[in-house]
């Protein structure tokens, strides 16, 4: 059995392939950390609207039991 040895110019098209598959790994690794990025800034959103919501809510029935005071207070 022969072994071939490699050219510099196989090693060169090697390596430039080897760039290329690292490069478009990276590239993936990018989009799917930009992926998940979007969708916890989506989550955070929600959670920061929904959590709104409640204050808003328990605020109103502050305000309503305020009113309820008043009234008693001035009879």
């Amino acid at each position: 059995m022969r072994i071939k040895k490699l050219t510099m110019e196989d090693l060169v098209v090697l390596m430039l392939r080897l760039f290329r598959e690292i490069r478009n790994e990276v590239a993936d690794v990018r989009k799917e950390i930009t992926n998940l990025l979007n969708n916890m800034d989506g989550r955070i959103n929600e959670i920061y609207d929904s959590l709104n919501k409640r204050i808003d809510e328990t605020n109103k029935g502050i305000d309503a039991l305020y009113d309820l005071l008043e009234k008693y207070m001035k009879h």
